[in-house]
């Protein structure tokens, strides 16, 4: 690595995003640089946001080793009957695994809409949601549109996402079990919720970088790591961004990478060709323009900083 190069994204984070927290690089295994921001250390959790989705992607991909979830077009309702009179509106009973796992559900874009205390049941205020378009469609971003998942997950594995998560994921690549908000049913907060420290979210970006396997391993199965990790959608925006299962797709410097996100810029961006992983913090209140104006710290510094 160009040290001299990350010294200077360094300095640009100082002089130009007061917002950003940590800036942590992993090559060939091993942290090649770790700097923290606005008194923030090595100790420091950081509120992930929808980095949590992804976590969630890589418990569904758990239990589908164990034989849950073999077929991802089938439809949702039919493994949640008690929702089935989710409204009047016949399209959701098309809506499948598939879909919510792609944000591909139609739901209407709801970004601002959150999941709380005048809810007494989540599962059922996410998929009351009105549809914007057919599932299948079109990807359409929608965060809570995603709790349904961990519903999901509890009932196919007998145990919540976090119960899941604790026993084969966390303590297996050495982070520490982070607590993970549940709603009113005790299932585990599907869009959001969970809180790490940088060197965990590195830990949990290496995991994929090394396909879904730890110490010799396989934490994640292969096969779903590499199918979440991949464009299903491309994003409306265009910018080479798309969408896998959870995961955002993109290519940066002509790499293929892709990468977990959180509101505020909590970020982890695994490129295998480099055998890289990036991870950056910020604050989780940060609006989404001023957070995309971050990302050039990536593209422009720590990518041109590997000597290949």
């Amino acid at each position: 690595m160009d040290a001299a190069m990350l010294e200077r994204a360094d300095a640009e984070i100082k002089a130009n995003l007061p917002n950003v927290y940590s800036l942590l690089v992993v090559r060939g295994g091993d942290i090649v640089h770790e700097t923290y921001f606005n008194d923030a250390d090595a100790s420091t959790v950081f509120d992930q946001r929808s980095v949590t989705k992804s976590v969630l992607s890589a418990v569904i991909g758990i239990l589908r080793q164990r034989g849950a979830f073999a077929d991802l077009d089938q439809p949702i309702l039919a493994l949640l009957p008690d929702y089935a009179d989710i409204g009047a509106d016949v399209r959701k009973r098309s809506i499948t695994l598939r879909h919510l796992l792609g944000m591909t559900g139609g739901f209407t874009w709801g970004e601002q809409a959150t999941l709380g205390d005048g809810d007494a049941d989540w599962v059922r205020a996410a998929l009351d949601q009105p549809l914007e378009l057919e599932p299948g469609k079109a990807f359409r971003y929608n965060s809570i549109a995603m709790h349904p998942l961990s519903a999901l997950i509890t009932r196919a594995g007998g145990q919540t996402a976090a119960q899941i998560a604790n026993a084969t994921l966390f303590g297996k690549i050495g982070m520490t079990p982070p607590d993970w908000p549940s709603d009113p049913q005790a299932n585990s907060q599907g869009f959001s919720g969970l809180v790490f420290t940088s060197r965990d979210m590195a830990r949990f970006g290496y995991l994929y970088l090394n396909n879904g396997c730890w110490d010799g391993e396989q934490v994640v199965p292969l096969d779903w790591v590499r199918e979440t990790t991949r464009q299903h959608s491309p994003h409306p925006d265009g910018n080479n961004l798309g969408y896998g299962h959870l995961w955002w797709t993109t290519k940066d410097k002509g790499h293929d990478a892709y990468f977990a996100a959180g509101y505020g810029w909590q970020y982890i961006q695994v490129v295998p060709a480099l055998d890289l992983v990036i991870v950056m913090t910020g604050d989780p209140q940060l609006p989404p323009d001023q957070v995309a104006q971050s990302r050039y710290i990536i593209t422009d510094y720590v990518i041109p900083a590997v000597k290949e």
